[in-house]
């Protein structure tokens, strides 16, 4: 099995799944851009991973904000260099979640019979998160090109 294709029995979509179903299929399947994901598992895990980029905010906040303070510059807008180094791992691990994120759309595209690179649509600026709603909201098709087989 290639890094690039879903675990053994994870090919093919489950329509109606829950969060931690889904959560578990985002994560099996984070480098995975073939296959098809229904709208249950788009939208928990696109839940999942704002959660996941929440908290990372939340624990940036919690290392930068004394940083800031203790060293004055917080109201000149220039940051620390504590401040920037101990949240630099946090940041990395925030754009990392943009690779699964695309993968899910790829599939979730695919899964409405479209080609997933129509998914780079959710990296423009600014108008990135009304592509990733829109993505969620397109209707299943049944016996796509990207159908496939176990």
């Amino acid at each position: 099995m290639s890094a690039f294709q879903a675990p053994p029995g994870m090919q093919s979509p489950i329509y109606g799944a829950d969060f931690s179903v889904a959560i578990v299929r985002l994560v099996r399947k984070a480098l995975v851009f073939v296959g098809r994901s229904s709208r249950s598992e788009y939208w928990w895990g696109l839940l999942g991973l704002v959660l996941a980029n929440i908290a990372i905010s939340i624990l940036q906040s919690i290392i930068l904000g004394p940083a800031e303070l203790l060293s004055g510059a917080f109201n000149t807008g220039v940051f620390s260099g504590f401040g920037n180094l101990a949240t630099m791992p946090l940041s990395l691990l925030s754009l990392a979640l943009m690779v699964p994120q695309l993968a899910l759309s790829f599939r979730r595209l695919h899964d409405a019979n479209y080609s997933g690179w129509f998914g780079l649509l959710i990296l423009l600026p600014g108008l990135g998160w009304i592509a990733s709603i829109a993505l969620g909201f397109l209707p299943t098709v049944q016996n796509t090109r990207y159908e496939t087989t176990v």
